[in-house]
């Protein structure tokens, strides 16, 4: 799991494809993917981190209640596809700063859900706040 999401913050630090277009949709489900990375990087998946992502994606991102299911088999679906990390590089670089911050908090937001904050967690955001500038 960690090695995966490794890989996305080393393509996310890299530049990637510049022609890559992402419509407000795919900017929504960019950053879905991110937040459920960090679910994913320690290998478990906790009640805890669900219901805070949920929380997240339904007030940060405006997905509906009756949209949820459907934006969650998309990000499950992109989440699996090495090949989608490469288009979310362009928007992450590209959101405001408050964005950014914002991004980060509800990350750290998933990872002590579980009054945990694993190792994989700690350096995925981390790596991430390197990334977006915000050291």
């Amino acid at each position: 799991m960690y090695s995966d999401a490794g890989k996305f913050l080393n393509m996310l630090g890299s530049g990637g494809d510049q022609s890559i277009r992402l419509d407000v949709d795919e900017s929504r489900l960019a950053i879905g993917v991110l937040l459920y990375k960090v679910i994913q990087v320690d290998g478990r998946v906790r009640d805890e981190e669900i219901d805070v992502y949920r929380s997240i994606i339904e007030k940060y991102l405006g997905v509906r209640e009756d949209e949820l299911n459907s934006f969650e088999e998309n990000v499950l679906s992109a989440f699996k596809d090495p090949v989608y990390d490469a288009s979310m590089m362009k928007l992450l670089g590209s959101l405001s700063l408050e964005q950014k911050r914002d991004i980060l908090a509800f990350m750290q937001d998933i990872s002590l859900s579980d009054r945990e904050f694993h190792e994989f967690e700690l350096n995925m955001v981390a790596k991430t706040s390197k990334i977006l500038g915000l050291d």
